[in-house]
């Protein structure tokens, strides 16, 4: 279901995508990041970023699903389209110190092995 979400073309591609998304939530289907992610990056390139917010914010939060670096790179752009410098670089910055602390944590593992 989720290549079907990340195949946009136009607001008909928008309203499927939308339509998937509420079907999964009908049937009981567990979202995921990758679901999330898919359906905000759909919002996104149909121009319906106040849609891509909502998945953010309302959806994906409430369910505690959390974010990964689709997700952060689907924020920078959607911020970035709307002008939203701040929210943008806010965004770059908190997925940075997440690969940061990753990347330290592997290198801690490699040498304490």
């Amino acid at each position: 279901m989720i290549s079907l979400l990340a195949c946009p073309g136009d607001s008909r591609d928008l309203q499927k995508a939308l339509d998937l998304n509420q079907e999964m939530v009908q049937r009981g289907i567990v979202r995921n990041v990758h679901t999330f992610s898919a359906l905000m990056n759909v919002c996104v390139k149909a121009g319906q970023y106040q849609a891509a917010l909502n998945v953010y914010l309302n959806d994906m939060q409430a369910s505690g699903c959390q974010p990964n670096v689709v997700t952060y790179n689907t924020l920078i752009d959607l911020y970035g389209k709307m002008g939203q410098w701040g929210e943008a670089t806010r965004v770059m910055d908190k997925m940075k110190s997440e690969v940061e602390a990753w990347h330290y944590l592997c290198i801690a593992k490699l040498f304490n092995e």
